[in-house]
């Protein structure tokens, strides 16, 4: 019995980050394929239809998506991603506090932002 990526805990890493916690859940490969997967509407009575109307009805298929492996692999590493940038951006945490605190007062600092002049170019 296998369980689904829900019913499962959070990674240690990734608990008690509200960043993290408000990402949709960790997909498994199949349920990536069926997130991404895209098929146009079918009915069997459509092929009774006049050819005009079949005509139009063929114009669905350019919305038709069925995602490749390496797709499926995409998503995977762009959520791996995500989490894992957001590691050290917990607020739940003194090191993240700290680091905004140094940010804030660098960028507050007068003379941190320095426009430079454009000297005129050489003719």
């Amino acid at each position: 019995m296998t369980m689904d990526s829900n019913d499962l805990p959070p990674l240690p890493e990734y608990r008690d980050n509200p960043f993290i916690a408000r990402l949709p859940a960790i997909l498994s490969p199949r349920q990536s394929a069926r997130a991404l997967i895209d098929l146009p509407a079918y009915s069997e009575a459509e092929r009774s239809y006049p050819a005009h109307f079949r005509f139009h009805c063929l114009q669905r298929l350019t919305t038709y998506f069925d995602p490749l492996p390496q797709q499926i692999e995409l998503e995977l590493l762009m959520s791996m991603l995500i989490r894992q940038g957001y590691l050290g951006r917990n607020p739940n945490t003194t090191d993240f506090i700290t680091i905004m605190n140094e940010r804030s007062a660098r960028i507050f600092t007068p003379g941190f932002i320095r426009w430079s002049r454009r000297r005129p170019a050489s003719p």
